[in-house]
């Protein structure tokens, strides 16, 4: 008889504990996603997959029949994974030798440039929140378009300037 009662103890106290053990669990998991934000001014196009630096820094010349229409000179590269977007800034020197000047426009992709003029309200292209949905890399074509009269009325010699691209990520 003391067998049996301690057979059905044993059974009501492992019922007992099964009845009260928990039948659903959660693990959260998580992961933070860094931001790519990154430009980078290359002879061509590039993609995800050809992302790379240029060999040689990225320069251009232009022939004297090249004067007075649009040359390609490079690409603007953007790598980014914004979601809120990002503005893409284009300015430029004067071509300027020891002591003279000559303007030229700067087309990148719709924005552009104009070194003749005291202000530039176009030289941006802004992406806008939630048109970026993971990672991407867009191309921006440059090209540049010397002023055919301050060119042809210009002494002999070598003119150079300097186009500056900024990036700024929207937060």
């Amino acid at each position: 008889m003391k067998k049996n009662i301690l057979a059905v103890l044993l059974v009501i106290t492992v019922s007992t504990f099964a009845a009260f053990a928990a039948t659903d669990g959660t693990l959260n998991v998580a992961t933070q996603v860094s931001g790519q934000n990154e430009i980078m001014v290359h002879s061509i196009a590039l993609t995800k997959e050809t992302w790379a630096a240029p060999a040689n820094p990225i320069s251009a010349t232009i022939a004297d029949n090249e004067v007075g229409s649009a040359k390609q000179v490079g690409y603007v590269n953007v790598k980014t994974n914004n979601r809120k977007g990002y503005a893409l800034t284009v300015t430029a020197d004067k071509l300027a030798s020891d002591t003279f000047e000559i303007d030229y426009l700067v087309n990148m992709g719709s924005a552009s440039f104009n070194t003749a003029l005291a202000s530039n309200t176009s030289n941006t292209i802004t992406v806008a929140n939630g048109v970026i949905t993971g990672l991407t890399v867009t191309p921006y074509e440059v090209s540049v378009t010397v002023d055919q009269t301050q060119y042809d009325n210009s002494p002999s010699g070598l003119y150079e300037g300097n186009i500056y691209f900024n990036y700024v990520a929207t937060v």
